[in-house]
């Protein structure tokens, strides 16, 4: 059909916002149902971690579980008074020099919280006397075997009808209070905390036994009974309860924050070990996971007993297509006409031999936020006409390649702070080349251009280039490091044997490092040759058929 004619695409017009918070409108009228939401409100089923990239709709999903279910609880990082955790004396220089393990407090934090919110909302405790008769009731109703949780709840419930922020300070000042009677001699706490310099090292291992007990709280064993009683005092199997964090990724508390996610991640599980009727489900980027396991890991860690928490969120071409289709009716049906309006309406039927819904697909990293901000920049350059000439298209993909590529940096800075530099290698090259076929030179002249800067050490990339500088690893295997962590963050795509398909580690494929030959393809993400200046042949395929 074809679109009123009344119709023209205005300055302000969009089909929603890159953030799902600031997108209500769009989000409530043209959510895409992948069948992630069924699977994140079944308290039986054991993924609870909403797993992608940014952009990738974790936000959303959660936003809509909020819509379908009466009982969630969201549960915001920055108002759970964590700066407060590691600004205090204590437990911050505790955790600054890492010589008393903090995990069993973290866990114990996480897991009293969670208890505290659920049986707050579901009693609608408001004041000191409803938490007393609450507790009288329970006792009622318990077993003498059920002593332990209550007396737990009397006792270290605080007040429960404070806010979230309340009770996560009056714990903390609790474990403080027991580290300081533990220890007895202010004196000798103070100094412990200013650095010890005047400690000896016997006297400071002294201090460290003492308050490790105390840390590995003598409480974990009756919340434990409280959680495992948490079906119990709900007493309703109809009322199903669901805490949801999301922001983790955000900038909340940078000297726990991994320690804190892990302790969060363990408490999710052992939630689901044990009420069938609260569930714990967090949004997590996937390179913050990375680095929580990276920063966390001890002796006999294995990520793989963690892998049935993890619900990767992934799009396929057909969903997308009807993300954006469902979009572009909402922008154009509420105004100008009550019949289905399709992309074909609306876009040219093909762009350089390439179907221009497809074509569009080819120059995102399959997810929403980049389907929507490409559309959104078609629009602007459209704006007083009623279609979208493929001139238009061309002129947009050059402002969304320029977006794309420092939405990439920003993405992974916090593992890669150097990865601007690196894209040099990719510049002007061809948009497919063998490893074999990136020149000599070309990596010659990026390590005399970069020598002589400040390169950190910390992370991957900036290792390998020293390593090289050092000539501790040859030109080739400085490749494929390189290599390895462009295909990671999706820069490029690797095709490993002439029968297979391009592979992209933003829908799940994985590349070992062996795999990885000279004369492996390389591909340079379409939405990267814009703003890289990247050389194509004509009529070439691109990622979404392949």
């Amino acid at each position: 059909m074809a679109v009123n004619d009344k119709f023209c695409f205005r300055k302000i017009d969009s089909i929603g916002c890159a953030g799902a918070e600031s997108d209500n409108e769009f989000l409530n009228q043209c959510f895409v149902d992948t069948g992630d939401l069924d699977i994140l409100r079944n308290c039986e089923h054991p993924k609870c971690i909403a797993l992608g990239r940014t952009g990738a709709g974790k936000t959303a999903l959660l936003l809509k579980l909020e819509d379908a279910e009466s009982r969630v609880i969201r549960i915001s990082p920055e108002n759970l008074a964590l700066e407060y955790i590691s600004n205090t004396d204590i437990l911050g220089y505790l955790s600054r020099i890492g010589v008393v393990k903090l995990d069993t407090f973290f866990k114990m934090l996480w897991r009293h919280v969670f208890t505290i919110e659920v049986i707050r909302r579901h009693y609608r405790i408001n004041d000191e006397q409803e938490k007393v008769n609450v507790i009288l009731n329970l006792r009622r109703r318990f077993s003498k075997n059920d002593n332990v949780a209550l007396d737990y709840l009397e006792k270290y419930s605080g007040k429960l009808w404070k806010e979230t922020e309340y009770n996560v300070k009056e714990i903390t000042q609790e474990l403080e209070n027991s580290i300081k009677a533990a220890i007895g001699d202010d004196t000798i706490l103070k100094t412990f905390v200013q650095g010890g310099h005047s400690l000896s090292e016997e006297k400071k291992i002294e201090v460290v036994n003492r308050i490790q007990p105390v840390v590995d709280s003598p409480h974990i064993r009756e919340l434990a009974a409280v959680t495992e009683r948490l079906d119990k005092i709900i007493n309703d199997e109809q009322k199903k309860y669901f805490i949801v964090i999301d922001q983790l990724d955000d900038e909340w508390i940078d000297k726990q924050r991994f320690e804190l996610i892990r302790a969060l991640i363990e408490t999710a599980k052992d939630f689901y070990n044990k009420s069938k009727q609260v569930k714990i489900i967090l949004a997590l980027r996937t390179d913050l996971l990375e680095q929580v396991y990276k920063h966390t890991m001890d002796k006999g860690f294995q990520a793989e007993k963690y892998e049935d928490l993890n619900l990767s969120i992934s799009w396929s071409n057909d969903q997308l297509i009807d993300l954006l289709e469902k979009r572009i009716n909402c922008l154009i049906r509420q105004t100008y006409t009550k019949q289905n309006v399709t992309w074909q309406d609306v876009l040219p039927k093909e762009i350089d031999g390439t179907e221009t819904i497809y074509y569009i697909l080819d120059r995102t990293m399959m997810r929403p936020r980049d389907v929507i901000s490409f559309f959104n920049k078609c629009i602007e350059q459209a704006t007083g006409s009623p279609v979208i000439t493929q001139e238009m298209i061309k002129e947009a993909e050059g402002i969304y390649s320029r977006d794309r590529y420092g939405a990439l940096i920003d993405e992974w800075k916090s593992l890669y702070p150097n990865l601007k530099k690196f894209f040099d290698i990719l510049r002007n090259q061809n948009y497919r080349f063998t490893v074999l076929e990136l020149p000599q030179n070309l990596i010659d002249d990026f390590m005399l251009k970069h020598l002589y800067d400040q390169v950190e050490i910390e992370d991957d990339l900036s290792i390998s280039f020293n390593n090289y500088a050092d000539k501790k690893i040859n030109q080739n295997q400085f490749i494929v490091e390189i290599i390895k962590i462009f295909y990671k963050i999706g820069a490029i795509g690797l095709k490993v044997d002439k029968s297979d398909q391009i592979s992209w580690a933003f829908q799940n494929r994985s590349i070992s490092d062996s795999e990885i030959t000279n004369n492996t393809l390389v591909q340079i993400h379409p939405s990267l040759w814009r703003t890289l200046g990247i050389q194509k042949y004509k009529d070439e395929s691109c990622l979404s058929r392949t």
